[in-house]
């Protein structure tokens, strides 16, 4: 299949083109910018905070998988960037587009989440036959999330929390299947092997970084504190055990710096 992939330059667009392309799918990625990567697949512009090129992205292609987000001004740009996906990829017949969100998004009021919600009603709203996966964090994010939060000395960490830390690979294994296949709809959620308490993740991270500090948990406010704290964000009944657990990619990544 032609497939199209936004975000392919990501955390997880990386493993999910990867994946694409070993099963024989010919895969283009979308960029702001030109890339000096070499892989398979081949490059087209589109910018999902304008929707510029959106039209010129969609050309020729059977499936697009939805990856790309703001991440960094909180998903701002993606209700009115995938719009303008949508109705390029409408006008041009696409037979499947295939989007990634995540789990709890409907259930956690964070701001964040409420746009990929947006998103995710949107797709489903388009006459584009779709699939949407939900899927809990990456490791790489909850890496991320304990550099943030350990800037200080004392690192203080909201209470209660738990993220249920996915491998990404597992994430991508998953999307390119459901690319491969026929349009679903809302399929089952995706989590990781197990939940742990961010304050946990945090400790450990810091230890396989070897700069341990003190950690401490404390009760915050508000709903989405509320709503993470419930364990909303968590899918125990659809945890898979396939990849690598928080510990395993933690250690792999320790040694590799």
């Amino acid at each position: 299949m032609n497939v199209l992939v936004t975000g392919g330059r990501g955390t997880l667009g990386r493993p999910t083109v990867r994946t694409l392309e070993a099963a024989g799918h010919t895969v283009t990625i979308t960029t702001r910018r030109p890339s000096t990567e070499t892989s398979g697949s081949t490059e087209v512009r589109f910018d999902l905070a304008s929707g510029d090129g959106a039209q010129e992205a969609v050309a020729g292609q059977q499936v697009i998988v939805h990856i790309a987000s703001d991440t960094d001004r909180l998903g701002r740009a993606d209700v009115a960037g995938t719009r303008a996906l949508l109705a390029a990829a409408e006008a041009a017949d696409v037979e499947h587009v295939v989007y990634i969100s995540i789990v709890g998004c409907d259930e956690i009021p964070f701001r964040y989440y409420k746009i990929k919600t947006a998103v995710e009603r949107d797709i489903a709203a388009s006459p584009l036959p779709h699939t949407t996966l939900r899927t809990t964090q990456y490791h790489e994010f909850a890496a991320l999330l304990a550099r943030r939060l350990s800037k200080t000395y004392v690192t203080f960490i909201p209470k209660n929390v738990r993220f249920q830390s996915l491998d990404s690979e597992v994430a991508a294994s998953r999307l390119a299947t459901l690319a491969a296949a026929e349009p679903q709809g809302r399929v089952d959620d995706l989590g990781g092997p197990e939940a742990h308490l961010l304050s946990d993740l945090v400790e450990q991270y810091l230890t396989g970084v070897g700069k341990p500090r003190p950690v401490v948990a404390v009760p915050l406010f508000g709903a989405a504190y509320h709503g993470f704290a419930a364990g909303k964000n968590l899918t125990p009944e659809h945890a898979d055990d396939s990849g690598l657990t928080w510990d395993g990619w933690l250690q792999q990544h320790a040694a590799d710096g």
